[in-house]
């Protein structure tokens, strides 16, 4: 006799036949219009209203290696994000444009060190470079009058979990804000920056990052390729095994696909899923199982070698050139 939902949550999502899994039974082409069209309107970006983005050009800087130019777009109606591009010195011709998704604020600092940085290692491949800022974190997470900074802590998940309970009664979740974001900065940039290639768009992350790059590149097909790690996984190995940051979630999510199956939307373009064997949170287990289920697709469209899974010894960690040399 069970009285935790949470056990039988788990056992229903087990059994769950997704309406849009992919099967065969139709041209793989035809499966991902339909699904494409489900996916968009499941994780909420159908009910965001149609907004022309606004940006400002906050401020630019040169040094010997790249010239920085800070951005703020107004992505929806009385919301704004921060985009760092960064553009190689003496650029003469369209360069490819790598986006790095970035989570907490020791990730953008990371992110922008001069040597060994993912934006060093971008440039010095001759790639322009943006980092990002996603909703809930930096300065897209405003510490407001319902939470003190001294009550606040990372133990209540206040970056994600506020705004994503608010985001679902809506109609909306946390990763498609983002994934909005993301298309609404690429708006911008590609209308305004001429000398980046519009046909080789890379989008990387990690984590939760890596999941708004793996959404993101399902339903936008300008993301010719992306490298994501600890993002990919069954429902069962990850998302109901564990107490995962709330920005995973997505309503009815498991009714229609499997994980595996939404990386199906992004084929015959590349992805790359980086696995690490003792990830606690992302089991190679469920990574393998959704890789495989991507890659029925792929096969399906003749682009097998456009969809690679490496695993990695130990532990999950954020590794710039792991991910640089993927691109």
């Amino acid at each position: 006799m069970n009285f935790s939902p949470l056990i039988r949550n788990r056992e229903y999502i087990a059994g769950c036949n997704p309406s849009m899994k992919y099967d065969g039974s139709m041209p793989a082409s035809e499966w991902q219009k339909k699904a494409r069209k489900e996916l968009s309107s499941l994780i909420g970006i159908d009910e965001i209203e149609s907004f022309l983005p606004v940006s400002t050009v906050v401020s630019e800087s040169e040094c010997e290696l790249y010239k920085e130019i800070v951005i703020r777009i107004e992505t929806e109606r009385n919301f704004f994000t921060t985009a760092t591009l960064r553009v190689p010195a003496g650029l003469s011709a369209k360069a490819p444009l790598a986006v790095y998704l970035v989570g907490k604020t020791e990730d953008l600092d990371a992110a922008l060190k001069d040597e060994g940085s993912v934006s060093a290692l971008a440039l010095g491949r001759g790639m322009c470079f943006m980092a990002l800022e996603q909703r809930n974190f930096n300065s897209c997470f405003a510490i407001t009058n319902e939470i003190s900074p001294e009550a606040f802590t990372r133990t209540t998940w206040c970056e994600c979990f506020r705004s994503s309970m608010r985001s679902a009664m809506i109609g909306r979740s946390t990763v498609g804000d983002r994934v909005w974001d993301l298309m609404r900065t690429l708006d911008v940039v590609l209308a305004n920056y001429c000398f980046i290639d519009a046909d080789n768009i890379s989008v990387i992350g990690y984590r939760g990052n890596g999941t708004t790059a793996y959404y993101a590149a399902a339903v936008d097909e300008r993301i010719s390729s992306i490298v994501v790690c600890s993002s990919v996984c069954s429902w069962n190995s990850s998302l109901t095994s564990f107490n995962q940051c709330s920005c995973h979630y997505v309503p009815n999510i498991v009714n229609s696909f499997n994980m595996g199956d939404i990386g199906g939307l992004i084929a015959p373009r590349r992805i790359s899923v980086l696995a690490y064997e003792e990830d606690e949170y992302f089991p190679l287990e469920g990574v393998s199982e959704s890789y495989e289920e991507m890659k029925k697709v792929y096969s399906a469209l003749g682009a097998d070698k456009a969809c690679e899974l490496d695993v990695l010894a130990g532990d999950a960690i954020f590794d710039a050139a792991t991910f640089i040399a993927k691109l």
